[in-house]
């Protein structure tokens, strides 16, 4: 259908009853053949439409009104802000739906990416690994702040969806009970400050260390940097020293035209220059700038899942690509006799040698690099290793990252993927060379979201002769 007939289709209402639910978790159903994706409306469910918007070769639709029976699936959202709020996609939907949905999401995309190789013949995606916690589980959250100034009122809450417009709400249903208290006493603490302070806070990052209760508050501000730093001060003295002493709280510079973060580092204005976790009888510092897992009762979970494949395939050498603060290299030091880990950010590779020191682990070494630059450059000077695991971000490996790892030829290759499209995109190279995947496993490290991480082991196939 031309872009013109579909514009036409614009504020028209319709009744659709979708097919399947999209990785978005969106609701997927056709408009005289085009598709039409509708939120937070499932398969066998009936649905008043109003068709939203067009697409080059798709709407976009609003539910107004269930009809008939609702699905078996569907369940009612405890948060106030769901459907305005971005955060979250798949509250409606029950838990048991939601992990059968993230199964059904990594299966769709291997074998489409996988379509005429072997590799599909047997390929078997393992039922999803539920999170230990639907709710509660995030143990770091950026809150964005917004000020109010006729009602001298400061909102905190969530950006909409694809937005940086505010849904101002006073809880999140993801966060972790102790992270909602602290984001309690945060807001008392700041009700009381002057309105040219208030109107100068960009965000807060809460983060706290589940195992030790640790936690950590950073400020980012975009103006009167030195006076929001005293009413910091203040307020962390004005706390109970019971919490004081758990407690980090520092300030950040931000850019209003960026909204992200300056690349210097927070300053911690007191309490210690970082928080400590511990995973799996490791114990891990992070600072203000640390990469680390949201959901640490789960993280638990991949990792021993990591270290089960990486047993069952010996290795002397491994290499962890992005290993980020070295959690999976410290973890997997046990297994190897020697692992590389090489990680672009500085605080991160900072943050992994110390937490090597405090744990006594020698065997593991971390290189300040992008992989893209020192992958290649290294198998080409003949450096082998015979277990290669990458973690790579959203956007997946680079190709001269595929090429330099099937030119190592490592016995044993993991991948732990946050994004199936790339993920299965990324295999196919290994699937038509020699390599077989014998391990296909999602995790739900993030419930509530569209979002799964999975982890694929692959093995180098023994050529007979």
């Amino acid at each position: 259908m031309p872009k013109s007939e579909l514009l036409s289709c614009v504020g028209q209402q319709v009744t659709l009853s979708p097919i399947r639910i999209n990785d978005d978790g969106e609701g997927v159903a056709t408009l005289e053949g085009v598709t039409i994706f509708v939120p937070h409306l499932l398969p066998g469910e009936v649905a008043n439409v109003r068709v939203q918007s067009a697409g080059r070769s798709f709407l976009r639709g609003e539910m107004i009104e269930r009809l008939g029976t609702e699905s078996k699936d569907r369940v009612h959202p405890p948060c106030s802000v769901f459907g305005q709020c971005g955060g979250c996609q798949l509250q409606h939907l029950s838990y048991r739906g939601q992990l059968l949905h993230k199964q059904k999401v990594v299966e769709h995309h291997l074998r489409r990416s996988l379509r005429g190789l072997p590799a599909i013949e047997n390929l078997q995606v393992q039922p999803t690994i539920a999170s230990p916690s639907p709710y509660g589980y995030r143990n770091h959250v950026q809150i964005p702040v917004r000020y109010d100034g006729q009602k001298d009122k400061l909102l905190f809450g969530f950006y909409a969806p694809s937005s940086h417009e505010l849904v101002p709400t006073e809880d999140c249903w993801l966060i972790s009970p102790r992270l909602m208290l602290l984001w309690q006493a945060v807001r008392k603490g700041m009700e009381t400050w002057p309105r040219e302070l208030k109107a100068a806070i960009h965000h807060l990052h809460l983060r706290e260390a589940v195992a030790t209760g640790q936690q950590m508050i950073i400020w980012a501000v975009q103006a009167e940097y030195e006076k929001v730093v005293e009413h910091i001060q203040k307020f962390y003295q004005n706390l109970e020293s019971s919490l004081r002493k758990l407690l980090t709280v520092g300030i950040n510079r931000t850019s209003h035209e960026t909204d992200r973060p300056n690349s210097r580092r927070a300053d911690i204005l007191a309490g210690s220059s970082w928080i400590e976790e511990e995973l799996l009888g490791v114990r891990f510092r992070l600072s203000a700038e640390s990469f680390f897992q949201v959901n640490s009762a789960q993280a638990e979970q991949l990792y021993r899942h990591v270290i089960d494949r990486l047993q069952k395939h010996s290795a002397t050498r491994l290499l962890d690509a992005y290993s980020g603060t070295g959690t999976l290299s410290l973890l997997l030091s046990p297994y190897a006799k020697t692992v590389v880990g090489v990680e672009s950010v500085r605080a991160s590779v900072e943050n992994a040698r110390q937490n090597a020191e405090i744990n006594h682990i020698f065997n593991v070494q971390f290189i300040e690099d992008t992989v893209e630059h020192w992958l290649p450059r290294q198998i080409s000077d003949n450096d082998s290793f015979d277990t290669i695991l990458v973690d790579p971000p959203r956007k997946g490996l680079h190709s001269e990252v595929i090429s330099a790892i099937l030119k190592a030829n490592p016995q044993t290759f993991l991948y732990v993927s946050c994004n199936p499209v790339t993920l299965a995109r990324d295999l196919r190279p290994f699937a038509e060379n020699g390599y077989q995947i014998t391990s296909v496993q999602p995790f739900d490290m993030f419930p509530q979201t569209s979002h799964v991480e999975c982890v694929v082991t692959l093995v180098r196939k023994v050529v007979t002769t």
